[in-house]
């Protein structure tokens, strides 16, 4: 084989690598802004819904405070 078909050949095997490895790139980035889009959808529903969470938790620790049991336990640690 002469110099030329050598070239050839080579541009042409690393045509194909490049359009390969171009494939595979475009594939990862897609799959990773569907991620971050997930991602995106799970912190704003987790932000709607840490507003009603301190809501419940606040109501429940009131709850405990106000109970007979705790005002029992924590008067007597008071006393010490």
């Amino acid at each position: 084989m002469d110099q030329l078909m050598q070239s050839q050949i080579f541009f042409f095997i690393s045509s194909l690598g490049f359009i390969v490895l171009a494939v595979l790139i475009g594939v990862a980035i897609s799959y990773g802004i569907k991620a971050m889009r997930s991602f995106t959808k799970l912190i704003d529903k987790i932000e709607m819904n840490v507003d009603s969470i301190g809501d419940t938790t606040q109501d429940l620790i009131d709850d405990v405070r106000s109970s007979a049991v705790f005002r029992l336990l924590t008067t007597k640690a008071r006393r010490k």
